[in-house]
């Protein structure tokens, strides 16, 4: 009888080892497949992939967004303060509502009153005397920043006609009888929308104080399709040289390529 007893207690302390040893097996088994887990986890981050930000570039992309936003808004400005100004931008009209700002902002060109009163537009804000203005974030170059204003409208003028090439896309054309204007910049990836700013006909008293330019926290498709004066400001690929004449005769760099974006100006809103 004591026999059979050891024999049963020897069942018993073997098959709770086993018991253990297979808890021990799983708990080992379950922690290699969370290392793997967390190792493959950081194996497909940016960092361990090779893929780095370059903070240079995303500087560049963010001060030409801002460019594309503030050239926009300063054309909306105007065109409202000045109907010489909407009869330039209307006659000088192709059928698909494109200008572009080299031609726009030619003393000698087509457009004489919208280059006169934009300059003038350009220096008032780069003086700090936007009058009820609520705006968008200033670009560092010739946005006000600390420079005297003759050379902050300069720099700015520079980044636009030199550094670059810009044009103001219109998609449903001037309406010469609608004072309001909406304005956006063409995103610099592959969204098909972006915020914008909304320059209403009369201010409005908001917060304790009279404004007249309001926030478009999404200006799409739709937005483009039941709203007036829309002016968005894209890269012009097909501008490419136009600022050559600032070039060197050693520097061969198309400023106009664009070539870092792979995105296609030409689709954005355009109905």
């Amino acid at each position: 009888m004591k026999t059979h007893n050891i024999y049963i207690a020897l069942i018993l302390v073997l098959a709770l080892i086993g018991c253990q040893k297979e808890e021990v097996e799983q708990l080992e088994a379950s922690t290699e497949v969370n290392q793997i887990i967390r190792t493959n986890a950081t194996e497909i981050t940016p960092s361990n992939k090779g893929f780095t930000i370059d903070p240079v570039a995303e500087a560049s992309k963010l001060e030409f967004s801002k460019s594309l936003q503030w050239t926009s808004f300063l054309a909306a400005r105007t065109l409202k303060n000045s109907a010489s100004a909407r009869t330039d931008f209307h006659n000088g009209s192709d059928l698909i509502g494109i200008y572009d700002m080299n031609e726009l902002l030619d003393p000698d060109g087509a457009f004489p009153n919208f280059n006169e009163e934009f300059r003038r537009v350009l220096v008032l804000y780069a003086a700090g005397r936007p009058d009820l203005e609520h705006e968008p974030d200033r670009p560092l170059t010739g946005g006000g920043n600390g420079m005297p204003v003759s050379a902050q409208v300069q720099a700015y003028l520079d980044f636009v006609l030199v550094d670059h090439c810009i044009e103001l896309f219109v998609p449903n054309g001037l309406n010469m009888f609608s004072t309001e204007y909406s304005t956006t910049g063409h995103p610099l990836n592959g969204d098909t929308e972006n915020f914008g700013y909304r320059r209403l006909a009369v201010p409005i008293w908001n917060d304790g104080s009279f404004i007249n330019v309001v926030d478009i926290p999404i200006l799409n498709e739709l937005y483009v399709q039941n709203t007036p004066n829309v002016i968005i400001a894209r890269p012009d690929r097909s501008g490419s040289f136009n600022a050559q004449t600032a070039m060197s005769e050693f520097d061969t760099a198309d400023p106009c390529t664009y070539s870092q974006y792979a995105v296609n100006f030409d689709l954005f809103l355009n109905q």
